[in-house]
């Protein structure tokens, strides 16, 4: 498949252009502020306190400690 494109459409202002066309002044105005407004979720920080045994060792951690059976204890 041949494709053959415009150079002189690949500018951001000609794409600017015809969503302004298209959906009007306004309507993008507002789009573009509520874009810039909207909160973005920030990063969760990961720590190894919920890996098992098994991810732990794999990540290079010691494993934890096994919790105590006090239904061993007589």
């Amino acid at each position: 498949m041949n494709a053959i494109s415009n150079r002189q459409d690949q500018s951001s202002s000609f794409a600017l252009e015809l969503l302004i066309a298209r959906h009007g002044t306004w309507p993008i105005l507002f789009a573009v502020l509520s874009a810039m407004v909207r909160r973005r979720p920030g990063r969760r920080r990961l720590t190894p306190d919920g890996l098992n045994s098994h991810l732990r060792r794999d990540v290079g951690l010691l494993p934890e400690p096994e919790s105590r059976a006090y239904w061993r204890f007589r």
